[in-house]
């Protein structure tokens, strides 16, 4: 598009739970919150919690980082000759690397209480975001090396390992060591677990909130563990939120 100087007619999408979704047009410093207000607010069915900001310049920069991950992974293999890196699932892992789209969410408070109380945690606004708000959800996502992949029930006493269980139990190929938990809003939660005392520890707890997504990875067998965590985080962030995204469109 042509445009001069300074007459550049910036745009932002909101979409999902707001009163007015649309495009609208932003000036020089508009914020996350000011957008929310444009929108009329949030409706009564809204989970501010599980909101997504994606922004194109993330977006970019998270492909550079997943591509360049890919690619020294790929080196070390053809390189090492390791035996250790034949393991079925590094290959596995890397191909679920390719597939997923990168994410170009950017972690940022949707609580418009909180902002108010913090007007620093509000997120100033690129050209050309996308601000999507989930409906509240009573589902916690499973998926990995679980007996039964998908959604399950929440409900507010369950722990990690209650969610664990009532998808059927983990398989064999599951790597207890590493666990992860994606929030609603974003965050990954790498879990460290003792493969002994995981299952009857109730130290290592940690909240697991409704629209939560569980990810068992499969166990590799090489030296390189941690690096094949790396794999992971970028897969499983992609993945909360392409699940945010369409559990908002399964509504509309």
């Amino acid at each position: 598009s042509f445009h001069v100087g300074e007459f550049v007619r910036k745009q932002v999408t909101i979409s999902g739970a707001v009163k007015i979704p649309g495009i609208y047009t932003i000036s020089k410093g508009a914020t996350l919150s000011s957008i929310i207000k444009k929108a009329d607010g949030y409706k009564d069915e809204a989970y501010p919690f599980g909101g997504i900001l994606n922004n194109e310049k993330t977006f970019d920069l998270n492909k550079k980082a997943v591509d360049s991950l890919y690619n020294s992974f790929i080196k070390k293999l053809v390189t090492k000759g390791d035996p250790l890196f034949a393991s079925e699932s590094l290959p596995f892992a890397l191909r679920e690397l390719k597939k997923s789209n990168p994410s170009g969410r950017v972690i940022a408070e949707f609580d418009l209480n909180m902002i108010n109380a913090n007007p620093d945690l509000d997120t100033t606004l690129d050209d050309g975001d996308e601000i999507i708000i989930p409906i509240k959800t009573q589902q916690v996502y499973i998926f990995g090396e679980v007996n039964n992949n998908g959604a399950i029930r929440y409900l507010p006493n369950n722990r990690l390992d209650d969610y664990l269980l009532r998808s059927g139990g983990v398989t064999d190929s599951a790597d207890l060591s590493y666990i992860y938990v994606v929030h609603p809003n974003g965050e990954v939660n790498k879990l460290r677990n003792n493969k002994l005392s995981f299952l009857n520890n109730r130290s290592n707890d940690i909240l697991i909130y409704p629209g939560s997504v569980i990810f068992v990875p499969r166990k590799v067998n090489s030296r390189e563990a941690a690096m094949t965590a790396a794999i992971w985080a970028p897969i499983l962030s992609a993945m909360a939120t392409s699940i945010t995204a369409l559990s908002v469109l399964d509504r509309n």
